[in-house]
């Protein structure tokens, strides 16, 4: 593939400036950026005359135009004879430091036209294919080269970044699924605990039922302390074991009173409340509405007319129904086993 020199036209036209007489180390100097003019040693064109200040002028370039500016001089700036505070520099301009000082030539280089595309083609196809569609035979210049070749680094960067993201993606899901999966182990290990502790204290009711009804009987010293030591180890457990269904959220906001009340009763009849199976609240709950449609629900409403029972005991007459259910179904539950 060939190279031929090619002109940028996007940068700044360059300036030369020439100076008459040995006023400055050279004679000539060419910009391409804002310099300025004076007898400071920080002056990119230093002169050594008596009329020129330390700071006399600086040029400037706005809009690919370069300016004159006068910098506060003390002997001013002067273009054909006429002193000016600014002035817009043209090819072949000369301008007087000072009335008898030195005298500046400025030219400035015109940029060049930027040839016009084949047919007058100057779409976003052309430029997509004039740019960045390679061809073996093609004579590219060197502006050419660098905008490909800026291209693809920049292509590369970016496909960088999008498998690094991609790879964090993938990171922080794979986190969330071992967390999730972590504590999905960690609950089930609390259910089991739970039971366990829950069963345990069923089987000390059991093993020292016997035991603790002779102790209480004989009313001694020595089996009153077993008593005592008995409840404390099982009012333990269940502290422990309140503990678990308060972090399990087994009583939680989104059940009704009537969902507590009835797993307060499983419990009380000897059922653990996390190992009860999903249906079983919504089976008791269709039973007791089952009861409320029939004839013997209202006998309760009805006795409560007749006898003028308060509020309070209409609630406690309520709960009195839900466990003659739970009990009703119990029965059932274990004459079916």
């Amino acid at each position: 593939m060939s190279m031929r020199q090619e002109v940028n036209p996007s940068s700044p036209p360059a300036i030369r400036v020439s100076v008459e007489k040995s006023y400055a180390e050279k004679a000539e100097y060419s910009f391409s950026a804002p310099f300025k003019i004076g007898r400071d040693v920080e002056c990119e064109v230093q002169l050594s005359h008596s009329k020129v200040s330390r700071f006399h002028a600086e040029v400037r370039l706005s809009q690919d135009k370069w300016s004159l500016f006068d910098l506060q001089s003390t002997n001013g700036i002067f273009v054909d004879g006429r002193r000016v505070e600014q002035f817009l520099l043209a090819d072949n301009t000369k301008v007087e430091l000072g009335r008898g000082g030195p005298v500046l030539s400025f030219s400035i280089q015109e940029l060049p036209q930027r040839p016009k595309a084949q047919g007058g083609d100057l779409s976003m196809e052309h430029y997509l294919k004039h740019y960045f569609e390679e061809r073996k035979d093609q004579d590219i210049g060197a502006h050419t080269m660098m905008i490909r070749t800026v291209y693809d680094h920049l292509r590369k960067k970016q496909k960088r970044k999008f498998y690094f993201a991609i790879g964090v993606f993938a990171f922080l899901l794979l986190c969330v699924g071992t967390y999730a999966t972590y504590k999905h182990f960690e609950v089930n290990k609390q259910k089991a605990l739970a039971e366990d502790i829950f069963y345990a204290i069923k089987s000390l009711e059991l093993e020292f039922a016997d035991l603790l009804r002779v102790a209480r009987q004989n009313n001694d010293a020595q089996s009153l302390e077993y008593v005592r030591r008995y409840q404390a180890k099982r009012s333990e457990l269940e502290k422990k074991y309140d503990e678990f269904l308060k972090g399990l959220d087994v009583y939680g906001k989104n059940k009704s009173e009537e969902e507590r009340l009835i797993l307060s009763v499983a419990r009380t009849f000897g059922e653990c409340e996390i190992a009860m199976p999903a249906p079983f609240t919504q089976e008791i709950l269709n039973y007791i509405a089952k009861w409320k449609s029939t004839p013997r629900s209202a006998e309760p409403w009805i006795r409560q007319k007749r006898v003028a029972i308060s509020a309070k005991s209409l609630k406690s007459c309520k709960r009195m129904a839900y466990r003659l259910s739970l009990c009703t179904l119990a029965c059932r539950r274990a004459a079916s086993i």
